[in-house]
């Protein structure tokens, strides 16, 4: 190995500029025998994480820095000494964002680092970006002595280098021999660096891309730009080469970069303590909650079976310390229930009865009989996960009380990696390639095959590189210490939120606690609906209002709904893939919706698990087991493993493992590169299983069984949280359904079907719907009076602002409920711009005033409000008064054209009842006559090659069906499932996505009461309204 340090290097998390990961640079500098590599990354710590993992599996020093924007856009990189230097990089940086109180640019004042550095930076001088050549370039030599006298008096000689940064191409000579008289005249080393931004030869061209995407101009207009010799990593040999004039700086930078070697560990952040009571422990009061929630959720005694269970979970938990993690979550769903916001525990939290007594998840561990080892075992050194899914209008109000609970300093928000999309990867690599936009939008349509292969390459090895950082969709580090001795925060674009520079496991490598804080608009849809009920003084059999967790089990009626695939709206079971396994599936029973939720997940299915248990359940196939030990682990799914929890049960079963070996089982085999871990696990597997006298055949067909579904297996915690909220929202559609769409309307976006095809489901169950009135609707949609019908809220017309709905609430509410009697009345009681009035004309909202759509389009402008601009009103007596002409009422086509416009619904009826009759003359069948059948027989249509037409509302493709694309059609009576084969869709494909309504003829598949049409052709059906579907999702 070279004596040779590279003390300046970028990797891809210099977004834009860098072309390799951290673990590609740290490979590369392996490669030329470096004795160390320090990756300074542009104005954070992004990648700081990943380089030192890959370091240190690589055994390659690692130095840790960045390089920092000043104020004049120039680039100074930093090198950490030690730890506290590391500190003090992190401090800088988030001190910088934090005081600004909103995102930002990245720009240091050169003054405010030398007071966060006290010894502990190495300060570089930067290449031709860095501020002593920009001093150089624009002022001379001595310009550049006064800088780095400057640069001395602030971070101290000792702290400061001169970088050579030199890329070894014909006329460096004059720069070479100004940088080393400015080191000698100045008594600073000078250190030679190569500022790499990819790791080898072959990752130049890429490189160069980002340069053209980063300069938004092709390959060849961008030569100047381009260093005439790539920046990437070099070995000592090279650079003694390039900087052979002064071989010295090569010598500088190995000497250097060896003192600036440490044991680069981050401070090790602990939780923050948990606030209890005086004169109790965590501990302690952790006790005491438990058994008084025990009390309350089994009664008073608790039986001997729960009691047990509590308190064998509880010494687990004494013993690993946990006691405050487990309040710190307690208090952030107490202030939820406070607060009247919905909120569940979801993931392995099920398996713990603890959880359960604490109100953290409404699953009950010991009713179920959950593997508390899933969840913690005495020998797990990470803390449990514990996911908590909140109402997603509510949410934000949670994150901002944790913030405020435990300060911006120690607590934040985890980022995500945003890697590049197919589409942009293709769009940037076509245009630095010298394509134009609308070849790279065309090709976008195309498979990846009929693209050009450069372009093919360079797109492909662009979408591996992260593009820049987002928030996690939850994720919350908290910390006792300062995160800012630990990590960088930034301010993230959304007002209110602070974000840690790395990505979930960039936290887990730095010690950092994670809690999930995840947004999940079914709970909101929940809330709304139980709100509903106990307004209308709905309540449930114990006289007390219904909520989540009070509604009555295992009741008959949701099961019908379930096994008719009656689920348009219902959580978790919507999908095309779940209303196809519904009707064969036929749940009975609570256990059977956790089977459900668990197994229409791209696991079970890559694992060809789902039929295999759909055909045992239908009695098909018998059920059978490898060996009668694995029995009692598999029974309840008929012999076809598909949790995680069922592998840890085998493994105690079968092979006596204890539940610290059986959970460290399961995470090994799912792990991508298990390596030795498993093949230790594997022997002492094998023992068991010799012990318990399992025949070495069935030894082997069982270890290849585990490990076929170990890689798919979903948590049963998981499905059962989900399940209970499957079983809630199918139970107010079976019950209450005009309660129940006007709250999964009121909480949009969320599900799987837009509003139209949520609102023709209402009406498809018997409900009228309403549409928005200004007298009689409220921001919302509401259910009718008598519950048999559905009134559309305001906030459904399409542009409709929220200042405005209000202002017309107010209104209302003002005189006491008062009724607006004519347009008139309305405008002098509500001052509205002629947009928002022209928008309530529009759909129909002014009805109730006696006005039509037309008239009150023309009217709008002569009644709006005046703006905040010149306004002269006229003079008494001398007002142009205009009388209405009278409009022709509006056609059935208008009025289906003008709703979906002003609403994105009909209210009319479905848009394919206009052309019904010439569909039907057509011989195109409506969706309902696919699923007519003679009594307890198949569809009379079952084999037979038909025609339907209907609105697209999803195409579907996922990356399980091997090239077969799913469309949903829906009309007036029903949706239609499509299934369009390979070779159909290449031939119909471009015809299929520009349409919005479409005419499928196709072979009915009937099985088992799932239909759906074998598509072998496609046209397309004219309707006059323009919809959007939900594709590729």
């Amino acid at each position: 190995m070279s004596g040779y340090i590279e003390l300046h290097a970028h990797s891809a998390y210099s977004f834009a500029v860098g072309a390799c990961s951290p673990r590609e640079m740290v490979r590369g500098a392996k490669k030329l025998e470096l004795s160390g590599l320090a990756l300074l990354d542009y104005d954070g710590v992004y990648g700081l994480m990943e380089a030192r993992a890959a370091a240190r599996q690589a055994e390659l020093p690692f130095l840790p820095g960045c390089e920092f924007t000043l104020e004049d856009e120039t680039h100074l990189p930093i090198i950490c000494r030690s730890s506290q230097g590391y500190s003090a990089l992190t401090g800088a940086i988030s001190s910088h964002h934090l005081a600004a109180g909103r995102r930002e640019a990245d720009r240091q004042n050169l003054a405010e680092l030398a007071q966060w550095a006290k010894g502990q930076w190495l300060v570089l001088t930067g290449t031709r970006a860095g501020p002593l050549r920009s001093v150089l370039y624009r002022f001379g030599i001595a310009a550049a002595v006064r800088f780095l006298e400057q640069l001395k008096e602030l971070f101290g000689a000792e702290n400061i280098a001169v970088e050579a940064a030199l890329a070894g191409f014909d006329g460096e000579e004059r720069l070479a021999a100004q940088l080393d008289h400015l080191a000698r005249k100045t008594k600073l080393p000078l250190v030679a660096t190569s500022a790499a931004r990819c790791a080898d030869p072959a990752s130049q061209r890429l490189a160069d891309v980002m340069t053209a995407t980063r300069l938004a101009r092709p390959l060849d207009k961008i030569q100047d730009d381009l260093p005439a010799c790539h920046a990437m990593l070099r070995s000592e040999a090279e650079m003694l080469r390039i900087h052979q004039q002064f071989p010295s700086a090569v010598d500088n930078a190995a000497q250097i970069g060896k003192d600036l070697i440490f044991d680069f560990s981050t401070p090790a952040p602990h939780l923050p303590l948990a606030r209890v009571p005086p004169g109790y422990s965590a501990d302690s009061y952790l006790e005491q909650l438990s058994w008084q929630g025990a009390r309350d959720r089994y009664g008073d005694p608790v039986p001997e079976k729960a009691a047990d269970t509590i308190r064998q979970e509880l010494k687990v938990i004494f013993q690993k310390g946990f006691s405050g993690y487990f309040l710190i979550v307690k208090e952030i769903v107490g202030y939820c229930f406070s607060s009247g916001i919905y909120v569940q525990g979801r993931g392995s939290a099920a398996n713990s009865a603890v959880c359960y007594c604490l109100g953290i998840t409404a699953v009950d561990a010991v009713r179920h009989q959950m593997l508390f080892d899933r969840f913690l075992t005495p020998d797990r050194k990470d803390l449990p996960d514990i996911d908590l899914d909140i109402e997603s209008n509510q949410r934000e109000k949670v994150l901002q009380h944790v913030y405020s609970k435990y300060g911006r300093e120690n607590a934040a928000q985890v980022a995500n990696v945003i890697s590049y999309r197919p589409r942009a990867a293709l769009k940037d690599a076509s245009r630095a390639l010298g394509y134009d936009a609308r070849t790279a939008a065309k090709w976008a349509r195309l498979e990846k095959s009929a693209l050009p292969e450069n372009v093919r390459k360079i797109a492909g090895k662009l979408q591996k590189l992260p593009r820049h950082l987002g928030i996690h969709c939850g994720g919350m580090v908290l910390s006792d210490k300062p995160l800012t001795e630990v990590a960088a925060i930034n301010w993230a674009n959304m007002p209110g939120r602070t974000v840690v520079q790395w990505d979930k496991d960039s936290c887990a490598e730095a010690g950092l606690v994670k809690i999930d804080l995840l947004s999940l608009g079914m709970m909101g849809a929940l809330r709304t609906a139980f709100e509903t009920l106990e307004a209308r003084d709905e309540k449930s059999p114990s006289g007390g209002p219904w909520r989540l967790h009070n509604l009555p089990p295992e009741d008959p009626r949701v099961y019908q709904l379930l096994q008719a695939a009656d689920t348009v709206g219902v959580f978790q079971v919507e999908s095309r893939a779940q209303m196809s396994t519904l009707p064969r599936l036929k749940p009975k029973c609570f256990y059977d919706l956790v089977v459900e939720v668990a197994l229409i997940r791209p696991g079970p299915i890559q694992g060809q698990a789902v039929n295999p248990y759909l055909a045992r359940r239908l009695g098909r196939e018998k059920v059978t087991y490898l060996h009668p030990l694995l029995k009692p682990a598999l029974e309840r799914t008929l012999g076809v493993p598909l949790f995680q929890e069922q592998l840890m049960r085998i493994a105690k079963d079968v092979a006596g493992f204890n539940g610290s070996q059986s959970d460290n089982l399961r995470r090994a085999m799912g792990r991508k590169n298990p390596g030795e871990h498993l093949a230790d696990l594997r022997a002492e597997f094998f023992k068991g299983m010799e012990k318990n006298q399992i025949p070495p055949p069935v030894q082997e067909k069982i270890w290849a069984q585990m490990s076929g579904f170990a890689e798919f297996g979903f948590p049963e915690s998981h499905a059962f949280s989900f399940a209970y909220l499957v079983y809630a929202s199918a139970w107010l559609k079976a019950y209450y359904p005009a309660v129940f769409y006007a709250a999964i309307l009121a909480n949009q976006p969320m599900g799987f079907y837009s509003p139209q095809s949520l609102i023709s489901d209402a009406r498809r169950h018997g409900l009228k719907i309403l549409r928005p009135d200004v007298n009689t609707s409220q921001k919302d949609s509401i259910p009718g009076t008598d519950l048999a019908s559905l009134k559309l809220g305001l906030a459904e017309i399409r542009g409709m602002r929220p200042a405005w709905i209000e202002k017309i609430l107010a209104a209302r509410n003002d005189s006491c409920g008062s009724r607006f009697k004519t347009l008139e009345d309305f405008t002098s009681r509500v001052p509205l711009p002629t947009a928002a009035l022209e928008l309530l004309a529009g759909a129909g909202a002014l009805s109730s005033l006696g006005v039509t759509r037309r008239e009150g389009l023309w009217r709008a402008p002569l009644l709006a409000a005046p703006q905040k601009r010149f306004y002269q009103p006229e003079l008494p007596g001398l007002a142009l008064s205009e009388t209405t002409p009278n409009f022709a009422p509006l056609s059935t086509g208008e009025q289906v054209k003008w709703d979906s416009s002003a609403l994105g619904v009909s209210l009319w009826g479905y848009p394919t009842k206009l052309v019904r009759a010439e569909l039907t003359r057509r011989g195109i069948l409506p969706a309902a006559r696919e699923e007519t059948q003679p009594q307890g027989g198949p569809p009379q249509l079952a084999g037979k090659r038909i025609r339907c037409a209907g609105i697209v509302t999803h195409r579907q493709r996922p990356h399980t069906a091997k090239g077969v694309v799913f469309l949903s059609l829906e009309d007036e009576t029903g949706i239609v499932n499509v299934i369009c084969q390979v070779g159909c869709w290449q031939h119909y494909r471009r015809l299929a996505l520009s349409q919005n309504a479409l005419i499928v003829r196709g072979v009915l598949q009937a099985k088992d009461g799932a239909l759906a049409l074998l598509a072998d052709k496609i046209e397309p059906l004219n309707l006059p309204v323009s919809t959007k579907s939900r594709d590729f999702r």
